[in-house]
Order: C-alpha cells, then structure tokens, then sequence
C-alpha cells in the first residue's frame, strides 16, 4: 500500500482524518474497478485536489541498478518515487484548503488517507489481471494541426505514467545514443547543437531529412507490445495491462470505441513506445562512419559527405518504414545540398531533384551551411512585437517626458528592465527565444530592430532612416540600454 508523509508548516508528520466506512465501501467494489469504483471516488472527494496531486507526476529518474519490473511496479519505494514528485507542487497549491471541508466533509488529509487505500485496490485489481479503465471522451486537441486526444479518468492516468514511467527506465540502456527524445540530460537542443558542430568546417554537405506521417496514431499494438515483453519482461498481469491501456475505451460522439492503432496521445506509454518502436533504424543509421544521424520523436536527419549514402539511408528509412507499417510523410520529406554557394535545383544519381540551400530547418531553428544556428524569422518577429506591444502599453498608462532626449532615455529604461525581466516570464514563448538565441550576428541584429523600435516610439513622427542616424545604438547605450551580446555574456537574458 502507498504510504506517504507529508509534513505540515511545522515539520512534523500531519495526521490523517480517517474514514474506515468509505474504505469498506471502496473495498466492497474493488473486485470490479473501473468506472463503478472511479465514479464513487471522484465524487467523494475533493476533486481539486485530486487533481492537482496525480496530473504532474513528471519524474526522469534513470536509475540503471534496476529490480525486474514487476517488482517495480509494485513496490513501495516506486509508487513514493512517483506520488512524492507531484507532492511539493500540490501541496504550495493547496496548502490553503488543507483542512477545508467539501460539500461531502471530506479534508484533504482524508483524501490523502482514502488515496492510499484506493491505490492499494486498484494494484491488487492489476495483480489479479482484473483492472478495467474508465472509459475516457474523445476530444481534439488543436497543436500545430488537430489531434485526437483522451480525457483520461485520473487514475487511469495515473498508472499510465507510473507504467511508462518504469518502462522508460528500462527502455533507457535499449536506445540508441542518437535518439534526442523524451529522454534524461537530452533534448532537442543537444541534436541541432551536434548537428551545428558536424557542419562546422564543410564546404558542402547532404542532408536528407523527414517527418513520419501520424507516428504516434499509427503506431502497430503487435510491435509495440512485442517490444514492451522484450525491453522489460513483465508478468503475465502487466503485459495484460499494456494490451488494455494500448486499446484504451473511449466514448467517440457518444459510441463506444477503443483504439486499433496507436497509443493515447500525450501518454507516457505512447512517447517510449515511440522511442523504441525505430530502435534497430536508428543503431543502423547511427552506426554509417562519418556520418551523422539524429531523431526527435518522428523528425529524422542524415547527413553525409557522399550523395550515394544519403539516397541509400532514404531508401533504407522508407523500407524500414514499410515493413512497421509507417510511412513518411511527402510534404515534410527533403534531399538537399547545403553549401555556401546554393544554385539551382540539382538532379541525384537516380534524377530526384535536390535543393540546394545554404540553411537547412531543423526542430524548429534554421541551421546555416556553416553551423550557425539561428532563430527563424516567424520567432524573430515574434520577439520584436512582444517588446513593442509591452512598450506600448506602458506609453499609453505613463506621462512622457515632452523632450526627445527624455523620452528616449525614459523608453530605453523601460526597454532594459523587461530585457533583464523576460526570464522571469515563465509563460512567454518570447522567454525561450532569447534562450535559444546563440549567434552574435543575430543578436546584433536584434538589437538594432529593437533600437529602431524604441526611436520610432520617441519620435510623435514615426520612424525615419534619418532619425535613426541621429539616434544610433551608440548613443542609446548611454541612455542605459544595452546591447544583447552584453546582456547575453553576463547572463542577464
């Protein structure tokens, strides 16, 4: 059974308000769990707090002195691991209800007490092979395109992290090195940065690059169970739970349903089945000498000197593809040549017709011929309107100074502030831009469009070419703003 210790202001364990009839309700259920036993939980309880404590069970523990799974999955130490991650988060937002009463007179320290012994139901309904989910609602999640996504009952939810959670564990030693996603100490940033140095020093360079069409809807439940029984070896009853979260029921419009392909959206379950599902394609690819290979989730990259390699990795990528009934998607599918010279389409050995490029876009950043990475202009835009609708903002609620001289000076303290401040917007994509803002020569760049910015608000005419040289960047950094190069070298954005 879970057994957690959370600790009140005063640092001692708080005692739990124990309700033993709700218990003997839930265990006179516990032999059918699913929505019967879901349903009486949800509504006894606290629902906002529920909440808050098992939707952020984000852990990235990779331990490699691993118990066999099952032994995991059960155990004490790791249903305390993965509660104990949400618990400091929950508990700052909810320490003010701590002992305030719904409308069922159920304390957040009986929930706490109830939530132990529901978690120790439903395992034992997992042991026997008997846990059914609740069956979740159908919506669509609108991303960079629309998305079927699960309302998933909290509990269900639950054990799908822990599940995935353990499984990513045991999946981690499986992986290739040049898989960037979803993983411990790796990311996005360490593929386009390994990317940037192999360019380094290339005058020319092909690069083939796709995306897998609906990769995670299409995902094959033969394959990815079969690589769940070889990466973790699990009972009997756990293997049985995979098969039942991989076939989740949902209600589509009000029809019963469950999935055929793929994983539910977003789940832990679906983003290491993911990692694995490509793993002898990417030791393959990984293994070709002087050559480089990264993928992130469905974005793959190659990169070689020699044009033959490139076409047969392109081959070799859409018959592995084939064969795990997967296919790449033709609109995001590119051979090109980057060079500092680009020119006309070119024509392969096999009269495909190349791009030839002097960047390449990849994860979101434009990498040059060079390896210089940069932000695209879509982000660039981006960042210069934040600082000007904030500018704005700040005009239309402040007294301006009626000199020029005063009004810039007052513009360009304002500007420095929220410069020296954005680190602080947690929520603003503006925040990550910066970060990812590496190159000098954008960063200057940036800052002579947020110069211009603030002279063009200064001025009650708008901006001029010619204002601009009676008001360079020069002469602004005496009003106190500085340059982003400066900013970025001491740390301050």
């Amino acid at each position: 059974m879970l057994a957690i210790s959370p600790h009140n202001s005063g640092g001692q364990p708080s005692e739990f308000n124990y309700h033993p009839e709700r218990v003997a309700r839930w265990k006179s259920v516990g032999a059918t769990v699913g929505s019967s036993l879901v349903g009486s939980f949800i509504f006894h309880c606290n629902q906002t707090v529920a909440r808050h404590f098992l939707f952020v069970t984000r852990v990235t523990d990779y331990s490699t002195d691993l118990p066999s799974f099952d032994t995991a999955f059960f155990s004490r130490a790791e249903l305390r691991a993965t509660s104990n991650a949400a618990w400091p988060r929950w508990l700052a937002q909810s320490r003010h209800d701590r002992e305030v009463a719904d409308g069922m007179g159920v304390t957040l320290t009986s929930f706490m007490r109830s939530y132990e012994e529901l978690l120790s139901i439903a395992l034992g309904s997992v042991r026997t092979g008997g846990y059914s989910p609740t069956p979740a609602v159908l919506t669509t999640l609108i991303a960079d395109k629309p998305r079927p996504y699960l309302r998933v009952a909290w509990l269900d939810r639950w054990l799908m992290t822990h599940l995935g959670r353990l499984y990513a564990r045991y999946a981690e030693h499986q992986l290739s090195d040049r898989v960037f996603s979803y993983r411990k100490c790796r990311g996005q940033h360490d593929a386009v940065n390994e990317f940037s140095s192999f360019l380094h020093g290339r005058p020319r360079c092909n690069v083939f690059r796709t995306d897998i069409a609906s990769f995670g809807e299409n995902l094959s439940h033969e394959f990815c169970e079969g690589d769940f029984v070889a990466v973790a070896n699990p009972s009997g009853c756990l293997e049985k739970l995979f098969r039942t979260f991989a076939r989740f029921p949902f209600f589509d419009s009000g029809r019963p349903a469950s999935f055929v392909r793929g994983l539910p959206m977003g789940s832990h379950l679906q983003l290491v089945a993911e990692n694995l599902y490509l793993r002898d394609l990417d030791v393959t690819l990984g293994a070709i000498p002087e050559g480089f290979y990264a993928r992130y989730g469905d974005d793959l990259l190659f990169a070689h000197d020699s044009q033959l390699i490139v076409e047969d990795v392109a081959r070799t990528v859409k018959d592995f593809l084939g064969a795990r009934e997967l296919s790449m998607n033709g609109s995001k599918t590119f051979k090109s040549v980057l060079s500092g010279t680009p020119s006309a389409p070119l024509l392969s050995h096999q009269n495909e017709s190349l791009l030839s490029e002097a960047t390449v876009q990849y994860l979101g950043k434009t990498i040059s011929w060079e390896g210089r990475v940069l932000l695209p202009r879509m982000k660039m835009r981006a960042v210069t309107q934040f600082f000007g609708s904030h500018l704005r903002r700040i005009l239309r609620g402040a007294s301006l100074p009626v000199g020029v001289l005063d009004r810039l000076q007052f513009l360009c303290s304002q500007l420095q502030q929220l410069l020296e401040g954005v680190s602080l917007l947690e929520c603003e994509p503006v925040r990550g831009y910066l970060r990812e803002m590496r190159d000098d020569r954008q960063l200057r760049e940036l800052d002579r469009q947020l110069s211009e910015l603030v002279v063009s608000l200064a001025l009650s005419k708008g901006f001029k070419k010619g204002y601009f040289r009676q008001y360079p960047p020069e002469r602004l950094r005496s009003f106190g703003l500085h340059s982003l190069v400066h900013l970025r070298r001491v740390g301050k954005i």
